[in-house]
């Protein structure tokens, strides 16, 4: 059984020197020039040959084949320390890549690591959180799958973050600096369960022991994260609020605008009404009494050169000068 678990750590570790070498940049790795001495070989030998090859790259495990083993492993009543501490150390290496660490949940990874973190043993402890941060590190979609399957997830690496344990306190941090560092959600629950007086704990209090100075450091460093991420939603809310401040100030502004342009607009037309009704009543006023002075003008006018006509004895010619006080009228015989 321990060379199995062996076998499977090793298998762990020969996928991640696989995974280096395939990262490695063009040109360093050449292929080998071929051989024009070396004889062909027939058809069927060939496809026998390309038949083995093939079975021989489909009998070694893929990387899921081995989570899922190591699944298998942990989930195992009756497994040692010694061995579920070699599972973790092999699902540390396979969980590096980000594919991998996000098919934890499809493949039942999470809950088995997360029930670890409280385990008896410091040694396997520690090891759960190295897994936990290493698979969310810069790794979104596996903190919402952490925080789905395991809501209290924080409440268990503040507990580690106050082991007397060297080793377990440091992965603690790193697995807590792996969850809120550039993320604002996790930093607030973090917050808000007490996690920067656990961190303030770290940086006061002194450890008897020489990992006392390098604790401090990486406490130092989450804290920094945290406010960070702090110190940004609130430039982001600040400028929101700027926004919204400027916008309103811009529609009151619009608005005031509107009204004084609608008052002005109709202080000017009750303006003009109120001067072009007085004035058109006073021109028509006018007009009707010039119009009246001039008829009764006439009127008195003709009324006199008729009489005077009459009395004359005849009227050949009547000349009326409206414009005059008295008519003036010649009467010839």
């Amino acid at each position: 059984e321990n060379s199995d678990h062996q076998a499977l750590r090793d298998g762990a570790i020969q996928a991640q020197r696989e995974r280096q070498q395939q990262q490695q940049q063009p040109g360093e790795a050449q292929a080998p020039a071929p051989n024009m001495d070396q004889e062909v070989l027939p058809p069927d030998e060939r496809r026998a040959r390309v038949q083995e090859l093939s079975s021989m790259m489909n009998s070694q495990p893929s990387e899921t084949d081995l989570i899922k083993e190591v699944v298998a492993m942990l989930e195992d009543p009756e497994l040692s320390p010694e061995d579920t501490l070699q599972a973790l150390e092999a699902l540390q290496v396979l969980v590096e890549p980000i594919d991998n660490a996000n098919n934890m949940k499809v493949l039942g990874a999470i809950s088995p690591v997360v029930d670890l973190l409280r385990a008896e043993e410091g040694t396997i402890r520690a090891a759960a959180a190295y897994v936990v941060g290493t698979a969310a590190s810069n790794n979104p979609q596996f903190q919402i799958d952490l925080l789905e399957l395991s809501p209290d997830i924080f409440s268990r690496l503040r507990q580690l973050l106050l082991d007397s344990d060297d080793e377990v306190c440091n992965k603690g941090l790193y697995a807590v600096g792996s969850l809120v560092r550039n993320q604002r959600n996790l930093s607030h629950t973090f917050l808000a369960g007490g996690g920067l007086g656990h961190l303030e704990s770290l940086m006061i209090i002194p450890r008897a022991t020489q990992a006392d100075v390098r604790i401090k450091r990486k406490a130092l460093s989450v804290a920094m994260d945290i406010l960070q991420v702090r110190a940004q939603n609130m430039l982001i809310q600040d400028a929101a609020l700027a926004r919204d401040a400027a916008m309103a100030q811009r529609c009151c502004i619009g608005a005031e605008m509107l009204q004084w342009r609608r008052g002005a607009a109709m202080a000017r037309r009750c303006c003009n009404r109120s001067e072009m009704l007085p004035w058109l009543r006073d021109a028509a006023m006018a007009q009707r009494c010039r119009l009246v002075s001039e008829m009764l003008q006439w009127r008195r006018g003709a009324a006199m050169a008729q009489r005077c006509c009459h009395n004359s004895g005849g009227c050949l010619l009547i000349v009326v000068d409206l414009n005059a006080r008295c008519p003036a009228f010649c009467c010839c015989r």
